[in-house]
């Protein structure tokens, strides 16, 4: 649609050119009697060109033409008036009118060649709004662009292909043979070749700088062909991928060292897109469910789930996307041979270098076999039994040398790509080194004997350690010693890191003591937010990453000492800790 605004003191005129013109559906003529009631017009909204008398009242067109390039409003302008002396003429074209056109004793009979001179200069107009867009787009490009004609030689090109060849001077470039920017001269008559028979060439080479440093360049070029068909020339569009490609190299080794380290848990991994499709599966299914990884993979989840949990377990992955991090969910796995398999999974989003849901980070442990009761000692050895392998201070050095090697190459791409993969490839190897480290806190546990330890003396130590800031730590003691497993210092550095990350405004902190008939109970208590009801349930229980007050719970169970959280939520966290009579003593 062209829109027109025409100009013109006869009413009667007017009317008679909005009604010819409008006959064909792409024209739109607004009509205004005075320059005053056309800026009005241009005001509100947007013309495509403008039609005027050179004789108005107030200010005239010619005044008006003037007054709009003087703004550099290039809009095309038609005058369309009656006699006139050939000086005005010229001041028009000098003034850049687009066309100028005599009433004559009969407008209406030049109502057709109106119609043509607006087509004609609207037409124009647009083609170079065109070029100047195309002209800025090549410039302004991320990307390096150039143009290289028929002999080869380069004839334009951008900003971005100075910056990657390193060229401070543009006569340096220009009418440069463009196989002088390339490591392998020849390459170039392989891409015309391919451009011949396909019409276009994409892929990478070793480019050349004219210091005689290369890079790795990723190409498109195409051919262009002037209106007969006939090759002018060809356009070059590049991108420096270097990094890129020794990041990929990277990635790959870093890639596979991490799939050797996930495929040595006996806990199932496995990565999940945004629609809940398996991307990733650790070879662990296949133990647990006689699967291999390579037929799950492409598989939505729950083709992997029993049929009564499937609903349980997509309400699970939604609360996971929108919260983060919801407590552990027992489901039911189902086997090969159809038979059901009782496990727990705790998943965790993994989220790009924006912030956006990228994937879901699944860890799966088969407790098909965990008794629902057990006494002191052997639910240490099942809590160790449950990881099913044996985890060592060589095996986490490893880890933390893979992450380490990882971090390298991180800081030295910039690419968006890669740095998504690095994101999600850091996550998998977290959940991979907490639960190393799980699994060798809890295998530590019962190793030594039992030792009395003083209560007082432990915090005291502790605090020390620790020094939690603007928390104040009171324990009254002193005469407590506890027959306890030689880690129960972990079991005070895991209530304290816990009122230090989770307890809001914290700021004090009480451990004391009461005698309750033939056992002593130990309270730790602080003045935070407390626990919600809700997580109270699952405190202890051992998840991936979560193995604080789980890995307490297990220490003081060594030697038949229980722990109970029965804080109110909003008022602090208040931890019982129960000592039967032959674990404690008081001190004269």
């Amino acid at each position: 649609m062209i829109n027109i605004l025409y100009i013109d003191a006869d009413e009667s005129l007017l009317h008679l050119c909005k009604k010819y013109l409008e006959r064909s559906s792409d024209l739109h003529v607004d009509t205004v009697s005075s320059v005053l009631e056309a800026e009005k017009m241009l005001s509100k909204q947007r013309y495509d060109a403008i039609i005027s008398d050179l004789y108005l009242s107030w200010m005239s067109g010619l005044e008006f033409l003037k007054k709009l390039r003087l703004k550099n409003d290039r809009i095309p302008f038609v005058l369309f008036t009656g006699r006139v002396q050939e000086d005005t003429v010229i001041d028009a074209l000098n003034s850049d009118v687009d066309s100028f056109l005599l009433k004559g004793n009969n407008p209406i009979s030049k109502f057709s060649d109106l119609e043509q001179m607006v087509r004609h200069a609207v037409h124009n107009r647009w083609k170079e709004e065109a070029t100047s867009l195309k002209t800025k787009a090549f410039d302004r490009a991320l990307i390096a662009n150039f143009m290289v004609d028929t002999q080869d030689r380069v004839l334009e090109f951008n900003s971005e292909a100075m910056r990657i060849w390193k060229i401070s001077e543009r006569s340096l470039l220009m009418g440069l043979d463009v196989k002088e920017l390339l490591e392998h001269s020849e390459i170039f008559d392989v891409i015309k070749a391919s451009i011949d028979i396909l019409g276009r060439w994409e892929g990478d080479f070793t480019a050349r700088r004219q210091d005689g440093s290369t890079f790795t360049a990723y190409a498109h070029v195409n051919s262009v062909l002037d209106d007969t068909g006939k090759l002018t020339g060809y356009h070059v569009a590049l991108t420096d991928v270097t990094n890129k490609k020794n990041g990929e190299e990277a990635l790959k080794k870093n890639e596979e060292n991490l799939r050797l380290i996930a495929d040595s848990s006996s806990d199932w991994i496995a990565l999940l897109d945004r629609t809940h499709v398996v991307g990733y599966s650790s070879r662990a299914i296949k133990d647990m469910t006689c699967h291999c990884p390579e037929e799950i993979t492409g598989l939505g989840i729950s083709t992997l789930v029993h049929k009564d949990d499937v609903t349980k377990l997509t309400n699970y992955l939604k609360a996971l996307q929108l919260n983060g991090s919801p407590k552990p969910l027992e489901l039911r796995l189902v086997k090969k041979d159809g038979k059901a398999l009782k496990v727990e999974m705790t998943g965790r989003t993994v989220k790009d270098t924006d912030g956006g849901f990228l994937r879901t980070l699944l860890i799966t442990q088969d407790i098909s076999s965990r008794p629902k009761a057990a006494a002191a000692s052997p639910a240490v050895k099942t809590k160790a039994a449950d990881v099913n392998v044996v985890a060592t201070p060589e095996d986490l050095d490893r880890l933390m040398d893979v992450k380490g090697h990882l971090e390298v190459v991180k800081e030295r791409t910039t690419d968006p790509w890669l740095m998504d993969r690095y994101t999600l490839m850091d996550t998998l190897l977290d959940a991979v080194i907490d639960n190393a480290t799980s699994i060798m806190e809890f295998q530590q546990i019962g190793s030594r004997e039992a030792e009395w330890q003083s209560i007082h003396d432990l915090l005291r130590d502790i605090v020390t350690r620790v020094d939690p800031e603007d928390v104040h730590v009171q324990v009254l003691a002193k005469r407590l010693e506890v027959l306890a497993d030689p880690m129960l210092d972990r079991v005070f550095f895991s209530l304290i890191d816990n009122t230090m990350k989770h307890g809001g405004k914290a700021h004090k902190i009480w451990v004391t003591y009461e005698i309750d008939g033939d056992d002593a109970r130990i309270i730790y208590e602080d003045n935070g937010i407390g626990i919600p009801e809700e997580r109270k349930s699952c405190l202890f229980e051992r998840r991936s990453g979560k193995h604080g007050l789980p890995l307490a719970s297990a220490i003081l169970g060594a030697t038949d000492i229980r722990i109970t959280e029965n804080g109110i939520p909003g008022k602090g966290v208040r931890f019982e800790i129960r000592v039967p009579r032959k674990c404690f003593r008081l001190r004269e």
